[in-house]
């Protein structure tokens, strides 16, 4: 198994997280086993859950991924209960992930616009999601990717690549958040994505671009980006 090295900040050092997904923490069971909790490390009791939804009946299952770690894979639906954040609330999203499949769906939400209508919805960019035209390509099969979302104000977006130099969007998001989808696709899009799940951390206000690069940094070495 990969470690993580001297120095680098772990999220949990950070005032504000809101929530924590490592995929790590299925270390000990064997390659193939169906996944049915991926536990919210943060403390905050945000378990994803996964849900028989949209016709997708199948779990994920632990896999083994970058630097030996363990990883989430498949197009299990899985969801949080009582994850609930006002409209216009500060941000700070970071998520590793490769895609099983082209033209992919990393986050969505049965209702369009609830959880991470900041990061796919009706009205704003579909950061997440690979079809033609978008910013981001989550049909690279090939690659793993790390993102990071900013949401500063309400009327401020900022995704920026793992440099954190490079803003490749911008957007307004007024949406309250009730709760995360993970391999789901919005309403109208059909089906649901299938991906190789990292990490997945998020804090209640926006950091700083040093606190990004801490956690850039942590993520970067962990998962060998």
């Amino acid at each position: 198994m990969g470690k993580i090295r001297v120095g680098v900040i772990r999220p949990n050092e950070l005032i504000g997280i809101y929530a924590w997904y490592d995929a790590n923490e299925f270390f000990s069971l064997s390659a193939g086993t169906q996944i049915s909790t991926w536990t919210d490390k943060s403390g905050n009791g945000f378990n994803l859950n996964w849900e028989n939804y949209n016709s997708q009946p199948n779990k994920s299952t632990k896999q083994i991924g970058p630097n030996g770690y363990s990883i989430l894979s498949g197009a299990g639906v899985y969801k949080t209960s009582g994850m609930t954040m006002g409209a216009n609330q500060p941000i700070t999203f970071f998520n590793v992930y490769k895609a099983n499949n082209i033209n992919n769906a990393v986050f969505g939400t049965p209702q369009d616009a609830t959880l991470f209508g900041l990061i796919i919805g009706t009205t704003v960019t579909r950061v997440f999601y690979g079809s033609a035209g978008n910013v981001v390509n989550t049909g690279d099969t090939t690659n793993y990717h790390q993102m990071t979302t900013v949401v500063s104000t309400s009327s401020t977006q900022r995704v920026l690549r793992y440099d954190r130099n490079n803003i490749i969007v911008t957007a307004n998001n007024n949406n309250t958040i009730t709760d995360l989808w993970l391999n789901t696709r919005p309403v109208g899009f059909g089906g649901n994505g299938s991906n190789n799940h990292c990490e997945i951390i998020i804090y209640n206000r926006a950091l700083s671009l040093q606190e990004i690069g801490q956690i850039e940094k942590y993520l970067k070495f962990k998962w060998l980006l």
